[in-house]
């Protein structure tokens, strides 16, 4: 499952959680690094080809267990002895303090004698759709309305908990692919963060649009759907997925779609922002609330010739946003 930070990939990742056969896998790549598996996936997106020892040592990597990459909430498996509550007091201790973290890998990893699907999270790249299809992953794409994405970002970064995008690193990484959407380097320096992280989604969007094309295995999913009309548009990223849409998917989707209380808040305010619990506004409305109209024509304007229209065809670009008086929702230089 690849999609924009602040996309919606954490809970969504969390909903294929809920199945008994799944084991989740978040960010593995980002979170504790492997240069052969980085190696591999170059390689993989070159050549569309991957060696089987080398595609067995990614999965191995992606499947180990460490407290950043296996996380609560936590589900009851069909491929685990260990009972959900166990697997979350582990979760807790390992963060608290690292001793516990041998205790949390054996509670969370599979004996080896089950079968389990392993569902990976992480972020859209611009060879995603080659090396996915080298390694014959079927792939998810998850987009989320860029200016929902922007006024989360936005509101991570007032919070502190997010970093703000630098123009300098954008052009550093990815020259080539802004040039092709018609900006120069000054554009984009002269950009606010509003306009820079509505660029970082155009460009990850971009990257969606061909990992579709590159890969058949693939399917592009929006965010909004999945979040009003649960059955229909789930049950068609479990088919799509290749697994069951079960009774433990549909209670959990049920549970996490209302304002609730999700234990990691517990935590500290890191932990609440990034929490797949929904809180006490609607995440598909909520930028309408915080964003203002300058920041609104920022995004629009920077998302440009994406068929925004095609995706989220009840939406619509408000002429005039309501200014802001929510410093969570502030432009951040």
């Amino acid at each position: 499952m690849l999609g924009v930070p602040r996309g919606g990939t954490s809970w969504a990742s969390k909903v294929f959680d809920a199945h008994p056969q799944v084991a989740l896998a978040h960010e593995p790549t980002s979170k504790h690094q492997d240069q052969r598996v980085f190696r591999t996936m170059a390689l993989a997106a070159r050549h569309h080809a991957v060696d089987p020892e080398d595609l067995a040592h990614v999965l191995g990597h992606w499947a180990s267990v460490t407290p950043a990459t296996f996380k609560p909430p936590f589900f009851a498996k069909s491929f685990l002895r260990t009972p959900a509550s166990l697997r979350t007091l582990a979760w807790f201790l390992a963060k608290s303090w690292k001793g516990f973290e041998r205790l949390h890998r054996f509670c969370s990893t599979p004996d080896g004698r089950r079968e389990f699907v392993l569902v990976v999270k992480s972020s859209i790249t611009n060879h995603a759709g080659d090396y996915t299809r080298a390694f014959g992953a079927r792939t998810l794409y998850l987009l989320r309305h860029p200016a929902a994405v922007v006024a989360s970002r936005l509101r991570g970064i007032a919070l502190g908990v997010m970093k703000p995008i630098e123009a300098a690193r954008l052009l550093e990484w990815h020259d080539e692919d802004i040039a092709q959407l018609g900006f120069e380097p000054g554009d984009v320096e002269r950009l606010s963060q509003t306009g820079l992280v509505a660029l970082q989604w155009r460009l990850m969007a971009g990257w969606a649009l061909h990992g579709v094309r590159a890969n058949p295995e693939s399917r592009i999913f929006v965010y909004e759907n999945l979040t009003r009309d649960h059955d229909a548009a789930w049950a068609a990223a479990f088919e799509h997925a290749g697994l069951d849409f079960v009774p433990e998917v549909k209670q959990f989707l049920a549970r996490s779609s209302r304002a609730g209380f999700d234990l990691r808040r517990l935590l500290g305010q890191r932990f609440s922002y990034f929490s797949v619990q929904r809180g006490d506004h609607d995440p598909v409305s909520q930028w309408k609330q915080e964003l203002t109209a300058d920041q609104v024509r920022d995004v629009r304007d920077v998302v440009g010739s994406f068929p925004v229209e095609e995706y989220w065809p009840d939406e619509t670009w408000p002429a005039d946003a309501p200014a802001s008086s929510s410093t969570t929702a502030s432009e951040v230089p």
